[in-house]
């Protein structure tokens, strides 16, 4: 089944057609009167004005259809560029983020690193400490005449312990 055409289908293609039509059944007019018809008869004119018309109409719906396609495609050239330039932006702005966190990745891992370095020299610094503090109470203790001997030998041994560590 072949779809039938309406008026709003094809404005312009309908215009034309219908200035086609009456232009077709002018002419046929025109020769079935033949010397009888006036040029300038009434009917004559109010045909010529629709011919007119109708081409004028036809005529406005074809500029206005070309003039839709053009801005169709201006804007979709422009919604091209956009988001192109929105592309462009987001890739831009992923490559700032990713060397920034590049950055970052490489600033902490220095930092964990550093503090690393002085959580081992803090332990150290306070192992040693630690030994020199028992280290001068072994010493106090064997130097202490109040103390028993054996007090004395257990204090020069733990001394001798710590030193050999």
């Amino acid at each position: 089944m072949q779809h039938a055409s309406t008026f709003h289908d094809h404005p312009a293609a309908n215009i034309t057609n219908v200035a086609t039509a009456v232009t077709s059944i002018s002419d046929d007019e025109d020769e079935n009167l033949g010397a009888l018809k006036e040029k300038s008869t009434p009917a004559r004119l109010h045909r010529q004005a629709t011919l007119a018309s109708s081409t004028n109409i036809a005529q406005v719906f074809a500029s206005k259809t070309q003039f839709d396609r053009e801005r169709a495609a201006v804007l979709d050239t422009r919604e091209e560029e956009r988001l192109s330039i929105e592309r462009q932006r987001l890739e831009s702005d992923t490559k700032h983020l990713a060397s920034r966190l590049e950055l970052d990745i490489k600033r902490d891992t220095r930092e964990d690193r550093d503090l690393t370095t002085r959580l081992e020299l803090d332990i150290k610094r306070d192992a040693r400490e630690d030994q020199n503090h028992r280290a001068a109470w072994a010493e106090k203790v064997a130097a202490n005449p109040n103390v028993g001997q054996d007090v004395k030998d257990a204090a020069q041994r733990y001394l001798m312990t710590l030193f050999t560590m």
